[in-house]
């Protein structure tokens, strides 16, 4: 392979991990974002878009670590307290029950990839020479493994968005119905 074969497969091998972790991204931000919520008939939405655009701006390790101390952690949900108390207010967290040891992987496993994605947007330029096809066959080895290293992060995390978003489709479609107004309100009527 020529010079310009392997220039052009590296920059294409970049391209594809740097699409794979702004998924990683998307989803920690969907997760984030969408984790928990509070508020009244008055504030839930515009609380939950504040909420939203906040997450929105954070950076990827930023955005793991929210996702680990709200979704993962033991931590109290501290936006919970009514603004009005005479209204009726309601709080919902989306949390993830694991053992130590799998919480700890996880954790390593986001903040690997946290600092492998930093090194490939931030440091991978000046580390290479332009003119040695070795330095870029050594990259694109590299792009290769790191990939690798992706994946079952990313499956991992398109698991857990898949299971919230049934939750949430599950509890909505409860809350509308007899059942579940009568659940949350009290309001009689048909349950059927």
């Amino acid at each position: 392979m020529d010079l310009q074969e392997i220039q052009n497969d590296v920059m294409r091998k970049i391209g594809r991990n740097v699409l794979l972790y702004q998924q990683v991204e998307y989803i920690l931000k969907y997760l984030v974002s969408n984790g928990r919520t509070s508020g009244d008939e008055n504030t839930l939405m515009s609380r939950h878009e504040k909420r939203m655009k906040s997450v929105s701006k954070r950076t990827m390790g930023t955005v793991a670590g929210d996702f680990f101390n709200e979704i993962f952690g033991d931590d109290e949900f501290l936006d919970s307290q009514p603004e009005d108390p005479k209204k009726i207010h309601i709080s919902i967290a989306f949390r993830i029950e694991t053992e130590e040891k799998h919480f700890e992987l996880r954790r390593d496993k986001i903040a690997e990839l946290v600092a492998d994605r930093n090194e490939l947007i931030h440091h991978l330029v000046p580390r290479l020479n332009t003119e040695s096809i070795d330095t870029w066959t050594e990259t694109d080895r590299l792009l290769d493994l790191q990939r690798e290293k992706i994946l079952p992060e990313l499956e991992y995390l398109q698991s857990v968005a898949k299971q919230f978003s049934d939750l949430r489709k599950g509890l909505g479609e409860f809350l509308s119905s007899p059942e579940g107004r009568k659940h949350l309100f009290g309001i009689p009527g048909d349950t059927k």
